[in-house]
Parts: structure tokens; C-alpha cells; sequence
């Protein structure tokens, strides 16, 4: 049986494996498609409601694919953000004349006011695939701050790095590559690394615009931004002129801070904060002793359930097949698991099918496996979001079903 646990140790998943796995896609033939017309083989569907599940919250994996920066406080979810600008380009002589930093927010969730954000410069090296907790931030300094008058629920705060670190920061040059013994104590790497927090915000996540948010004519420029005006000569029998030189963040990500305790009576998956849900079917109708079994198609069916809350409903579901009896070994050995590809969902509709042939022809063919699959947000490193689906205890009409359609052959 499987034993449900709480601690969790997470796992990542390589990037190249996930790639290449997202780029196969579940068969979607017609019933007995792929088997040939035998008349040796039988068509059967074998229709199963789900006899246990469980629902449980993560703790919070990297968000460094999202569009957005969330910044404050609201509903239990607490979020600092980390941008970071790679050191651009020089011309043949400059002089640092000033810099800005530009970050666009665009709404955000809850029904308090704006928070008043603050940004710290921070010697820190990081990677968008990091997954760390804003507790292990180091202390940062506080940069001077611009924000739009008004501070309606779009607008932009500007940050002004000290002239001096950036004009030594551009003159910086890593000389590990010449020397590996060498090691440059004053700062972690050549990055400039600011921190976006709001101590005191009350109900409200400012959403900032992250460098994956799509830019055009219509939207202006929203990615984070830093600009370096400078006096410069391109070559040496150049003039001196004004120059400008434009960065676009090259990292950024939100590290959300909730409560990875809690539990729930439905089937809860998010992103954002991490909701997975876990569903069992007993198999024990299909016989796997006296035929040899051609699994055709099978689909995952789930009811959608009305929840109340702020959120924006998850975009997609990925569902997973189980190994061993625990959900930390499962974590242990995720992307082993992939068998199936994430669904988009239909925001408005009441009810979603998953195909999960691989999964469940994988159970049929093998011994000892456990009929659980695990269910989580096909984007689970991007925006905040959830959806809720009733569980194996709700009534034969809204409990989860698996639908197996397959050709048997006597052995």
C-alpha cells in the first residue's frame, strides 16, 4: 500500500531528458489502433474509479521559467525576487556617467494596497535552476529608489546603483581562466545581483515583469532593464559622445515562502506553490494471468471543483506513473517516470481527460508495480496558480475514473 509521508526531498529533472520526453506525444489513435485484426484478439474497456489518493504541497522548486516576479505578501504565500544583469560590452573608452535600473509590475493578487518594494544589491552567484530559500539571501545594500507617482496597479520603480561599483564592475576581469588558484574574495561572480522584497506588504503580490515576458510595440519594454549612460570613444581616433548601453536581466526568478503542511480533503495541483495529487486504480478486473494484454488507449477522467480563491486556474496537468511504495521515492526517481505528457487544461470546462496509455500499458506488462499516478502542473516553475478536482471519496458520478481500452490475447 502506499504510504503517504510529508518530508520530502525534491529532485531535479535533466533538462535534456525533459526536453526530448515533452516532444513525444501520447498516442490519441482510435480504440484497438496498433494491434492488428487478429482474429485471435478480443476488445475489451474496463472502466475503474480510483479507491485511494492523497494531496500534499511541496516545497517550492525553481521559479526561474515564470513570466512574472511576485514581491510581498497575500494569502499565506510570502515572495522575494532576484534579478540578475551579465557584464555587457565595453566601447574602446568610456566613463560612467550614471545607471538605472528598470522594473515594470503589471497588477497583482489580492486586495490590499501596493507594498512599498525595496531592492538591495547582493553578492550572491545563482542560476535560474537554484532552488534555495530566500533565508539563505545574503544581506544586501539598499539602492536609492524611483517610483511612478500615482502607483496605480501598473507602473514601474527604478533602482540607482552606486556609480563607482559599476564603473569597477565594468573594468572587472575574471582571471580564473588564467590562473585557477585565483580567487577574487569581493565579489561571487561578474554579475550585478539586486533583490526585490516588501517587509511590510499586507495582502498584496506585486507581480514584476521577468525577462520571459513577451515584448512588443503594443507593451514597450518590460523585461528588467539596466541602462549605464556613459561618456565614450569607439576607437582611438574617435570622438568622445554620449553612449548609453542597455542590459536585459539575464536570471531572474520569485522564491515563494508557504506552508508545506498543510492537507486537503480534494485533489489540489498548482504552481507557483507546488500542489501535487496522487491517485490509485485497482487493475484486478483486467486479466493479466490468462490473456496477454494490448493496452489501445487509456484516459485519466477528472472533475473539476469549484474553489474559492484568488488564483489564476493551472494551465496544464502532467501526470506521472509511480515506482516504489513512498512518495520520497518517487520524488527520488521522478524523471524515470515519464511516460505520459502534460494536458492542456480548459479553464472552463467541468471536467478534464488525460491520456495515460504508457502508464497504464507499463503497469499491465510489468509485476510488483503500483497503479499510482502522481499529478502535477505541467508548468510547475512558472506563474501562481491552481485547480482543484474532486477526490476518490466524492460520490460514482465526480470520483476519478480510468477507462482502459485493450485487445486480449489467451495465452
Amino acid at each position: 500500500m502506499f504510504k503517504h509521508t510529508i518530508n520530502i526531498t525534491l529532485s531535479r529533472l535533466p533538462v535534456l531528458a525533459l526536453l526530448f520526453l515533452l516532444s513525444c506525444a501520447e498516442p490519441e489513435g482510435p480504440v484497438g489502433s496498433g494491434v492488428g485484426g487478429g482474429v485471435s484478439g478480443e476488445e475489451a474497456t474496463v472502466t475503474v474509479r480510483a479507491d485511494g489518493d492523497t494531496s500534499l504541497v511541496v516545497p517550492p522548486v525553481s521559479n526561474g521559467s515564470s513570466r512574472q516576479l511576485y514581491v510581498g505578501s497575500a494569502y499565506g504565500v510570502d515572495a522575494v525576487a532576484l534579478v540578475k544583469f551579465n557584464q555587457p560590452v565595453t566601447p574602446y573608452e568610456w566613463r560612467v556617467d550614471s545607471s538605472r535600473i528598470d522594473l515594470v509590475y503589471q497588477g497583482g493578487i489580492g486586495e490590499g494596497a501596493n507594498p512599498e518594494v525595496m531592492v538591495e544589491q547582493i553578492n550572491m552567484s545563482w542560476s535560474e535552476s537554484d532552488m534555495f530559500d530566500a533565508d539563505s539571501i545574503p544581506p544586501g545594500t539598499a539602492l536609492p529608489l524611483f517610483r511612478e507617482p500615482g502607483r496605480s496597479d501598473t507602473g514601474y520603480v527604478q533602482a540607482f546603483p552606486d556609480t563607482g561599483w559599476i564603473a569597477d564592475w565594468l573594468s572587472w576581469v575574471d582571471s580564473s581562466g588564467i590562473d585557477t588558484g585565483w580567487v577574487d574574495t569581493t565579489r561571487a561572480d561578474g554579475s550585478l545581483s539586486i533583490l526585490l522584497k516588501a517587509p511590510d506588504a499586507a495582502d498584496r503580490l506585486l507581480r514584476f515583469r521577468s525577462r520571459s515576458t513577451i515584448e512588443d510595440s503594443a507593451t514597450g519594454h518590460l523585461k528588467p532593464r539596466l541602462f549605464i549612460f556613459m561618456t565614450a570613444r569607439d576607437s582611438a581616433a574617435g570622438e568622445l559622445h554620449p553612449d548609453t548601453i542597455e542590459v536585459i536581466s539575464s536570471n531572474d526568478l520569485y522564491i515563494p515562502d508557504y506552508d508545506t503542511t498543510r492537507g486537503f480533503d480534494d485533489l489540489f495541483v498548482g504552481s507557483g506553490v507546488s500542489y501535487r495529487s496522487f491517485i490509485h486504480f485497482d487493475l484486478g478486473l483486467i486479466d493479466t494471468t490468462g490473456y496477454r494484454v494490448v493496452v489501445n488507449r487509456a484516459v485519466l477522467s477528472l472533475h473539476v471543483k469549484p474553489i474559492d480563491s484568488p488564483w489564476s486556474k493551472t494551465q496544464s496537468v502532467w501526470p506521472f506513473k509511480l515506482s516504489g511504495d513512498t512518495i520520497e521515492e518517487f520524488r527520488a526517481t521522478e524523471w524515470l517516470n515519464i511516460v505520459n505528457s502534460p494536458t492542456a487544461i480548459d479553464t472552463s470546462a467541468e471536467a478534464v481527460d488525460i491520456i495515460v496509455t504508457a502508464a497504464v500499458a507499463n503497469w499491465l506488462s510489468s509485476s510488483g508495480g503500483n497503479t499510482w499516478l502522481a499529478l502535477r502542473s505541467g508548468a510547475e516553475g512558472s506563474d501562481i496558480d491552481r485547480i482543484a478536482f474532486h477526490p476518490a471519496s466524492a460520490d460514482s458520478a465526480h470520483r476519478p475514473k480510468l477507462t482502459v481500452h485493450y485487445t486480449r490475447f489467451r495465452r
